[in-house]
C-alpha cells in the first residue's frame, strides 16, 4: 500500500503524485497487487476525502482494476 497526503488538494492529485513519481518502483518485482491511498484535507469545511486505486501488475506495467471514492458529507 502506498499512502500520499494532501492539504488543500484532492485524492486525485494525491493519485497522480504516487503515478507520476513512481513511488510504486519502491517495491521492486512485487508479483502482488498494489493499494494506492490519496487521502485529501480541505481546511476551509474540516473535511477529508479518499480515493483508493487497486493496482495489478500485468508483466512491467501495473493497470488500476478497481478504485473507490470516500468523501465526508
Amino acid at each position: 500500500m502506498v499512502v500520499e497526503l494532501k492539504w488543500n488538494r484532492s485524492p486525485d492529485s494525491a493519485i497522480s503524485q504516487i503515478l507520476r513519481k513512481e513511488y510504486n518502483s519502491v517495491l521492486g518485482n512485487a508479483k502482488m497487487d498494489i493499494l494506492f491511498v490519496g487521502i485529501s484535507y480541505d481546511p476551509d469545511n474540516g473535511k477529508h476525502a479518499a480515493k483508493i486505486s487497486r493496482l495489478h501488475r500485468d508483466g512491467e506495467e501495473y493497470r488500476i482494476i478497481k478504485e473507490s471514492q470516500i468523501s465526508e458529507s
